[in-house]
């Protein structure tokens, strides 16, 4: 009973071993509350591994899991696999294919694709016994990134700061939120609203450095900023490039928004790769809108990673939306056209910039305009 305890939250690993006592496989519990079992004789041999099963390098082992079954193995010959004992564990665990499933999990089934079901079940708990939250991994291997982008060289653009005052209500203002993808061509966006739009969203509002530790006792010092949305952590690893198709009083072409002193950094000019963007955002409005500007987020990915197991990516995604609604209450507010976007290139940011996409890249698109036509 009490062995079948500690499988049961994943204390214990079970070595799977032939009858000379050679390791085949070592099983992995996952899942809370899941005890391992071997099915009572091997499965028939054409029966396949679980469509949702993934096989990755891990240091000097293989790991097999799916985020179906409740275990994963570990394999050090990729020829365990075909073991009798090693295919009971596999039929025991889940990591094959179910002969049927039943409705209505086969029709969710067909709808899931392979890496969302794999990345909301490592998102979460109870579905996997990986490290989990602030773990701070890397202290005293890594230096953690710094919480101000470095900044980019080039001609620098100051921008107007948004008046104390706000008049119209909170409740007035979220009421009147739209997606706003038509607008009023005689007036549009100005460098100044564009200032205060980003005044009132990412500038950096306080600086400060905080004391961590992590699990093993290493302690260092980190710096964290205080901007107006939310972010987990205060990471703030949301860096904001504007691609300007028609801003009055500015310039066409791809900047960076230096949200530490409140100012654009030009990029480039308009060149095809810029144009390319312009046309991504009209094709996902469904070819309505012709943005005048197109906001591309990118994440500096290390801000989070440096701090985060499990959750880094999810965290990533969740404050793209906090920021995605600050810009349309603070647009809404400002008499601006809004709309997030649900599709990037990311591979375009990537060539436009030169930057590494494992390092920073495009999490997010928000277009932009002046006032909407009324319609």
């Amino acid at each position: 009973l009490r062995l079948q305890h500690l499988l049961r939250w994943s204390v214990l690993e079970v070595v799977l071993a032939d009858g000379d006592g050679r390791e085949l496989a070592v099983l992995l519990p996952q899942w809370e509350n899941f005890e391992p079992a071997l099915t009572a004789a091997p499965p028939p041999a054409g029966r396949p591994l679980d469509a949702f099963a993934l096989l990755r390098r891990v240091d000097d082992a293989w790991l097999l899991e799916s985020p179906l079954a409740g275990a994963r193995l570990a394999f050090a010959d990729l020829a365990a696999l075909d073991a009798p004992l090693v295919r009971r564990a596999l039929a025991g665990c889940g990591l094959l294919q179910a002969e049927a499933e039943a409705e209505p999990r086969a029709t969710a089934l067909r709808q899931w694709e392979f890496h969302d079901l794999l990345f909301h079940t490592h998102s979460r708990f109870g579905w996997h016994r990986d490290p989990y939250g602030g773990q701070f991994p890397y202290i005293g291997e890594i230096d953690p990134p710094p919480a101000e982008r470095p900044p980019w060289p080039g001609e620098r653009i100051a921008l107007a700061r948004a008046p104390e005052d706000d008049d119209e209500g909170f409740v007035s203002v979220l009421t009147r939120r739209r997606s706003e993808r038509i607008y009023d061509e005689e007036q549009p966006i100005t460098l100044e609203q564009f200032g205060q739009l980003l005044d009132r969203v990412a500038r950096i509002r306080e600086r400060l450095k905080v004391p961590v530790q992590n699990a093993l006792g290493r302690k260092t010092e980190i710096e964290i900023t205080r901007r107006i949305y939310p972010n987990g952590g205060a990471s703030y690893e949301l860096e904001l490039y504007p691609v300007v198709d028609r801003c009055d009083g500015l310039e066409s072409g791809m900047y960076h928004y230096d949200a530490g002193t409140h100012e654009l950094v030009r990029l480039h000019g308009r060149t095809p790769e810029v144009e390319q963007v312009f046309a991504m955002a009209h094709t996902a409005t469904a070819r309505i809108a012709q943005p005048q500007i197109v906001l591309s987020i990118a994440a500096r990915f290390a801000r989070v990673q440096w701090k985060y197991r499990s959750i880094c990516y999810a965290t990533i995604l969740r404050n793209t939306g906090a920021l995605y609604q600050t810009l349309y209450l603070a647009a809404t507010q400002l008499g601006l056209s809004p709309c997030g976007l649900g599709s990037g290139h990311a591979a375009l940011f990537a060539r436009l910039t030169g930057l590494d996409p494992t390092i920073e890249g495009t999490v997010g698109d928000f277009i932009l305009g002046g006032r909407p036509r009324q319609t």
